[in-house]
């Protein structure tokens, strides 16, 4: 019964992946020596990764090498110990003291995820977005501060990257040099960001979670736009906010 459960091909399959996370830029040869699997089956198998986008090859090359694809096939994995065992608590007490609808995103390749949310536990909002649940990172409030207080090579590989594969004029357009620097830069000034107008009339305020030297996402709150001004709101959630997110920080270091 074991044996007819177990699927040869889907084991040297994910043998094929795990050399590569460890060895990205290999070729069949390579493969083989490490894994004592047939060089025939694994050319097969790269090349149903590679039709997969899982692998890429450059035609006069034996090398072969993961592209950011492989990094889908994690982002439903939320277990990771500061979202599960760090996060988790520290946003449900929020919900709790803020009641509003609170949330911890990371980045996901152009995109932001998020992690962890109270969405469903708060009363106070219209669209619940599950974790796992990607939006864009120029044109929100925890995207953009993300960008903002992040190391300034990280930055401009960032901003760069994102310049060339969006193809959104909105998101665009807020990415131009001339929109952009002087927003994040407002940004860092006041320590966090906020976006208003969003669907369902809705606002967004957002803090970043970091040490000196490292981003490792963003804390936000979204409100309803009829229920107080920005000016309000920052009065009133900016200060739980940055101490929640400083108490993850503090627990990561």
């Amino acid at each position: 019964m074991e044996n007819k459960r177990y699927v040869q091909a889907f084991d040297r399959g994910l043998a094929v992946l795990a050399h590569l996370n460890l060895s990205n830029g290999s070729s069949i040869g390579d493969i083989a020596a490490a894994t004592g699997i047939n060089r025939a089956i694994i050319y097969r198998l790269l090349e149903t990764l590679r039709r997969a986008g899982y692998v890429s090859k450059e035609s006069k090359s034996p090398e072969y090498w993961l592209t950011s694809a492989v990094r889908n096939l994690a982002d439903g994995y939320v277990d990771e110990e500061w979202i599960q065992d760090i996060a988790k608590p520290i946003i449900d007490q929020l919900n709790a003291d803020l009641v509003w609808p609170v949330s911890v995103s990371t980045v996901s390749g152009t995109s932001m995820l998020v992690r962890v949310t109270s969405d469903f536990e708060s009363p106070l909002t219209f669209n619940r977005f599950p974790r796992g649940f990607r939006f864009s990172m120029a044109q929100s409030a925890a995207g953009q501060v993300y960008l903002a207080f992040s190391p300034p090579q990280h930055l401009t590989a960032l901003t760069e990257v994102l310049r060339r594969t969006l193809t959104d004029h909105k998101e665009l357009s807020v990415l131009a040099p001339r929109t952009l620097d002087p927003r994040l830069q407002k940004i860092r000034e006041q320590g966090y960001a906020s976006i208003t107008g969003q669907l369902n009339n809705i606002n967004a305020l957002a803090v970043p979670i970091k040490d000196d030297e490292t981003v490792f996402g963003a804390l936000s709150l979204r409100y309803f736009a009829t229920a107080m001004k920005p000016k309000k709101a920052v009065e009133r959630f900016f200060e739980p906010l940055r101490q929640a997110a400083d108490t993850i920080a503090s627990s990561l270091r």
